[in-house]
């Protein structure tokens, strides 16, 4: 999307820097070519929001069952993993979650396009600041991209995670903080380790939560296996909310 923008943008500066068209502004010519990209683009965008996020959300659902498969694997316990009313619910919503940022990613970044090469035209910029401001926007657009993505596979993989293991009858899990971010949430840092409910989350900041549901959170869930009465074979500390 932006090398082809970019290509048509700089074609139609260069042709208008010299000179201004007798029939027409240049801004009139700029507004309709942003227009006739902006519709292409959001246009292939929408076609294929769906197909990628299908993709995505089955890659995480078969990820999250290996890996939920060798927890229950190491305490010597099997689950045939079916799909439940429950987790098809959830795996639509997040669907159209993400059909919903991935169109946003065109609709955004041609809003900026059109405010650069207006105050452009009015700033008397040349080709060359032109386009180091278009690369300065691509940038900023492809960490947006790359931050959704981050974050709705956290996110996603955090609620299938918590379903399964509702489905199989655990009821607890341990708070597991990942230490990959510097700029970790303290309360995040503080419940590592820390036993919750499944059902209600954990306390966190004013609010009840679980690992990996809010933006930018990284923390993922350890289940706690009941045998035995419930006992736990998992050796934890208990928190408890408010």
């Amino acid at each position: 999307m932006h090398q082809s923008v970019t290509y048509w943008i700089k074609a139609q500066y260069k042709e208008s820097e010299p000179r201004i068209a007798l029939d027409e502004s240049p801004a009139e010519a700029f507004k309709r070519l942003i227009a006739s990209l902006r519709k292409r683009w959001e246009n292939r965008f929408g076609d294929q929001s769906k197909r990628i996020t299908e993709q995505f959300i089955y890659g995480v659902v078969k990820h999250n069952e290996n890996a939920f498969r060798g927890v229950l694997k190491k305490e010597n316990l099997e689950f045939r993993f079916r799909p439940t009313q429950h987790l098809k619910d959830v795996m639509q919503a997040a669907t159209a979650e993400n059909v919903g940022l991935i169109k946003s990613i065109p609709s955004q970044y041609f809003d900026q396009i059109n405010n650069l090469v207006m105050n452009a035209m009015l700033k008397g910029s040349n080709l060359n600041e032109l386009s180091s401001d278009l690369t300065r926007r691509y940038q900023i657009t492809r960490k947006r991209a790359e931050f959704i993505a981050r974050d709705q596979n956290a996110k996603l993989f955090s609620v299938i995670n918590r379903t399964r293991c509702q489905e199989v009858g655990i009821k607890e899990g341990i708070w597991n903080h990942s230490p990959r971010h510097e700029n970790a949430r303290p309360s995040h840092l503080k419940a590592d380790g820390k036993r919750f409910d499944l059902a209600k989350g954990m306390h966190l900041d004013g609010n009840w939560t679980w690992p990996g549901q809010e933006i930018n959170c990284h923390c993922t869930l350890r289940p706690v296996i009941p045998v035995n009465n419930n006992a736990a074979r998992i050796n934890d500390k208990r928190i408890t909310g408010p």
